[in-house]
């Protein structure tokens, strides 16, 4: 509460019907739950003096000005003040700071803030569409290769996620091949793998479901791609990203990840059963480890969605988010955007709301960084 001079409200707050409504109930919850922590009832001139120590101490957080001593000694040299004992002043200025630091967290030494972080790295793995220069890959061949893996591609979303204009703390990484040369959101040993999803997608002959990524005419059958080649793709990457994290994050979470996808709004063979009569517009994931980020900054993202209209999952249809082998702290989360919000499907093209989807996108991006 921001008083210019708190007992300018004394006389209102006497008679409620001289002071707007709302002053008069804030200044009233607040001074009775204040007398639940004292144990008794305070009159009014004692409860605008305390709101008064609690304005004139040095506390952070929500107050504006930071005079000469802490919370503690300024309630308890107000009790003096006012003629307690000096023993009994000191108990009941210990209370009274008890109650506006941890009843209130007024006086926390860190505000919460969504508003937290240096830099943001965008993390585009998926939007790519073209192969490496390759005597097994025709032109033609790749152009098949793209069209059986259409569902999977993570379409426009390189630009879709980079506005045109970006502050200098933004970063886009842009995998550029098509994830079935090389999938680097993929693990060693990834359990996908069994269901020819891993880092190399065409390198298994499907012994179940066909998910057209390898029997296609007038391309070679198997092996298609060079494991070896993708898998030095796929390292080459990693150590980027590992290197890009080290020199932004450093010892402390400055930077957030952001993992950005799309996702169809039909069963894939990402998720084959997936459930259209729920869908979500947007979905967010995050892990729960050290590099999830606050609750302040999850709330922030899912309010901005869910304010301008969107259904919005949590970790679900997808969940975590991409995380890298580094020594260094950061924070990692996804946004998923239903494909069906700024593109065509079918014709591939976009839709008039791309643009709109992406300042949707765009505008909180300057929610996130300080």
């Amino acid at each position: 509460m921001h008083f210019s001079n708190v007992y300018t409200y004394a006389a209102p707050f006497s008679s409620a019907a001289d002071m707007p409504m709302r002053e008069t109930f804030l200044l009233r919850v607040i001074k009775a739950r204040l007398e639940e922590t004292l144990r008794y009832e305070l009159d009014d001139d004692t409860f605008l003096g305390i709101m008064d120590a609690a304005y004139s101490s040095n506390g952070s957080g929500p107050l504006p000005y930071g005079p000469q001593m802490g919370p503690q000694m300024s309630f308890r040299n107000y009790f003096e003040k006012i003629g307690y004992p000096e023993n009994y002043a000191r108990i009941q200025g210990d209370a009274a700071c008890h109650f506006f630091v941890d009843s209130c967290g007024i006086f926390r030494g860190k505000k919460t803030s969504a508003k937290c972080y240096d830099s943001l790295i965008l993390h585009i793995p998926h939007s790519g569409t073209s192969f490496p220069e390759d005597e097994y890959i025709s032109e033609k061949c790749a152009r098949r290769l793209v069209d059986n893996a259409s569902s999977v591609i993570d379409w426009y979303t390189d630009e879709l996620f980079v506005q045109d204009t970006c502050d200098a703390g933004i970063i886009p990484v842009i995998f550029p091949y098509c994830r079935t040369y090389c999938d680097v959101e993929r693990m060693i040993d990834d359990p996908m793998e069994k269901k020819n999803l891993g880092i190399c997608p065409l390198r298994f002959k499907i012994t179940g479901p066909d998910y057209g990524f390898n029997r296609m005419e007038g391309c070679h059958h198997f092996p298609i791609i060079n494991e070896a080649d993708s898998f030095l793709q796929y390292q080459e990457y990693h150590h980027k990203m590992e290197d890009l994290l080290l020199r932004n994050g450093g010892i402390s979470a400055r930077t957030l990840l952001i993992d950005c996808h799309s996702f169809s709004s039909r069963p894939t063979p990402i998720l084959p059963d997936y459930d259209a009569d729920n869908e979500v517009d947007i979905c967010i994931g995050y892990n729960e480890d050290k590099t999830k980020p606050s609750e302040m900054v999850i709330g922030t993202v899912l309010h901005h969605f869910r304010v301008l209209g969107y259904k919005v999952g949590v970790n679900a249809p997808f969940s975590n988010a991409k995380t890298f082998n580094t020594l260094a702290e950061y924070h990692s989360l996804m946004i998923e955007v239903n494909k069906k919000l700024y593109m065509d499907e079918d014709t591939l093209e976009k839709k008039e709301s791309f643009g709109r989807v992406k300042s949707h996108i765009g505008s909180l991006y300057g929610k996130l960084m300080k």
